[in-house]
């Protein structure tokens, strides 16, 4: 269960600035953790010494009709907390709550019944489920089959692209490949299947199970951050770039990273699934 602590304003600040941008029915936070490990020194001053930066998983629930998109409020959190902590927020409307996807209705069950209120419009919500949904790992492990399938398809297409150009082209393969990595990640640990899918969203929403996207794709070095921007060339891209070319040797990083996220998510997948597919088979 997230549950704040006394000292812990930020949530209630982020909650506040939640309900001004979008009409709530209720707001839940089921996830959080350090983004940045904290330090104290004896010796620098403070200006210089990280400080813990908190990172929040919320799901808000609402009826609006309104077209705000879950990234605008997420940005917006980001500027009015001026970096002091980042939110993954998932928003779904009322009707959303009770897919005909079980592992989908599992999520939302854990979330509601384990996740902390920050804020509810019902006593008893309408949208709340009495039973618990059964996961169905199954129908996991066949969604990964198939994400791991056109990602793999992806990356090994991507190595015969030659050409004028070739670069950009290769750069939205590996995003799309990545991203499709990340789905079938979210599914396989959460039962989730995200309705926005920026590669961004995609590596916050893995990290509330794993630090894989942080460990394979570092920031730490201007060098990394370069090649990041890289993989953020998704195909919509390709229509409006007005810079055509491509890095040769931060594109080689690239490609063997992407595929370095493909060796180990896959082992993760299968290493979290097998037991519970083992049981299923007994």
């Amino acid at each position: 269960m997230c549950t704040p602590t006394n000292h812990d304003s930020s949530l209630q600040a982020i909650t506040s600035i939640i309900n001004k941008a979008v009409p709530a029915n209720a707001l839940f936070c089921f996830g959080r953790r350090s983004s940045v490990p904290f330090r104290s020194s004896a010796l620098l001053p403070s200006s210089i010494v990280s400080q813990e930066k908190m990172h929040y998983d919320l799901l808000l629930v609402t009826d609006s009709e309104t077209r705000t998109l879950c990234t605008d409020i997420m940005n917006l959190v980001n500027v009015q907390m001026k970096g002091a902590c980042e939110i993954t927020l998932l928003m779904h409307r009322l009707t959303e709550l009770c897919p005909q996807n079980v592992n989908m209705q599992h999520f939302f069950w854990h979330v509601l019944q384990s996740g902390e209120a920050l804020s509810q419009q019902f006593a008893n919500p309408p949208y709340t489920v009495s039973e618990r949904p059964v996961r169905d790992y199954g129908k996991s492990e066949r969604y990964w089959n198939e994400r791991y399938f056109l990602a793999k398809t992806l990356l090994d297409t991507e190595k015969a692209v030659t050409g004028a150009y070739s670069g950009l082209i290769k750069c939205s393969m590996l995003n799309q490949a990545v991203c499709l990595i990340c789905l079938g990640l979210i599914e396989v640990f959460l039962g989730y299947r995200p309705n926005y899918c920026s590669r961004k969203f995609l590596f916050q929403l893995c990290g509330h199970f794993s630090a894989l996207p942080k460990d394979v794709f570092p920031i730490a070095l201007h060098e990394d951050q370069k090649v990041l921007q890289l993989l953020d060339i998704n195909p919509g891209h390709l229509r409006h770039r007005a810079t055509m070319s491509v890095d040769a040797r931060l594109l080689t990083i690239l490609e063997y990273r992407c595929n370095q996220f493909l060796t180990e998510a896959t082992i993760m997948a299968e290493v979290h699934l097998m037991p519970y597919l083992s049981n299923t088979k007994n």
